[in-house]
């Protein structure tokens, strides 16, 4: 079967009789079918091409701090699963913080159009979907992708002293850490990730590797390396959004000499550490003074293994802060004091 165009643009289709095989070639039947091939593909602008019918959207999540800008990409197919171009693609946040949100693109060769939108709603989760109208009029509709807001930052608290060393917990509860691929560290910078320290001093520090996303607690471990001197552990902790969290404790020690007080000397102290945790061993010191940039914080009475906390911030400059601990009481007792941001 073939087409020609007509004299008067009308179309005349031509059913061959396909008796070549039967009864071997002939002048006719060649004369006809040469005629045929002869003809353009599509002398009449007839849809001979596939239609376009399919329509995929990426990426299918992704996670960015509030305010932020978003790409999402389609991608426009035929049947076969070729590209087609030229295709007028419209794109709509449908729900979450940003709904109504749309936008219109064209595909290229590649049969891609993209739409960029910023997030003026807030925190949230925005869905998204793509769709087109095809050559006879039917509607296509995209599969949904997600894209989450996230204004939380990670959390970065002390968990606990323990023998030597503390132990931080650090966690991301909605969105997850970004991935950290963990090891045990005495210099800085580890690896940038999820958990990265950034500065260490006179610390082994095990950071637990974590894929990303995840949602879980990890327990990272400073233990000193010379007891008895003060370690200084920094570490940088982000999300998959980029929000980041800092956390820096300065861990040390005090001890009771036999007939004098003990004095140690903590110098390096950010704005952000002034929450001052004391451990008190057993036994451990009756007194202790804390004195932050010449202003003293004392405390009375302290019992076996009892634990206060001091809130200096007030006393805490932008840089370069100084504090003096002062330990008194019975021989030979000890007490472990951290200076962390809560």
């Amino acid at each position: 079967m073939g087409y020609v165009r007509g004299s008067a643009g009308a179309l005349a289709i031509y059913n061959g009789q396909d008796n070549w095989f039967t009864f071997g070639a002939n002048a006719f039947d060649k004369m006809n079918f040469d005629n045929i091939l002869d003809q353009p593909n599509n002398p009449d602008g007839l849809p001979c091409k596939a239609p376009a019918s399919g329509i995929g959207l990426t990426p299918l999540t992704a996670t960015n701090p509030v305010g932020g800008s978003h790409t999402v990409t389609a991608t426009v197919t035929d049947i076969g699963g070729n590209p087609v171009a030229g295709v007028t693609v419209t794109f709509t946040v449908t729900s979450g913080p940003n709904a109504g949100q749309t936008g219109t693109g064209v595909t290229n060769a590649s049969g891609q159009a993209t739409f960029t939108y910023t997030d003026t709603g807030g925190a949230g989760t925005d869905t998204i979907v793509a769709t087109f109208m095809d050559s006879t009029g039917g509607k296509h509709t995209s599969n949904t992708v997600t894209k989450i807001w996230d204004n939380t930052p990670p959390s970065c608290v002390l968990k606990g002293v323990i023998a030597g060393g503390i132990v931080i917990a650090v966690q991301d509860s909605d969105g997850g850490l970004a991935a950290t691929a963990g090891g045990i560290f005495n210099t800085a910078p580890s690896p940038a990730g999820g958990i990265q320290l950034t500065v260490v001093g006179n610390a082994n520090v095990n950071i637990p590797a974590n894929p990303a996303g995840s949602t879980a607690e990890s327990d990272v471990t400073a233990l000193k390396i010379i007891p008895g001197v003060s370690s200084h552990v920094s570490l940088k902790v982000t999300d998959p959004a980029g929000n980041v969290t800092l956390c820096d404790p300065v861990l040390t020690g005090v001890l009771r000499d036999t007939g004098r007080p003990d004095v140690t000397f903590v110098t390096g102290l950010s704005r952000s550490e002034g929450q001052v945790h004391i451990y008190n061993g057993s036994p451990g010191v009756a007194e202790l003074t804390v004195n932050v940039n010449g202003i003293a914080f004392r405390l009375h009475n302290l019992a076996a293994n009892q634990q206060a906390t001091l809130n200096v911030s007030a006393e805490l400059a932008a840089s370069n802060n100084r504090a003096v601990l002062v330990a008194g009481g019975r021989a030979l007792g000890q007490a472990t004091v951290l200076f962390a941001d809560r």
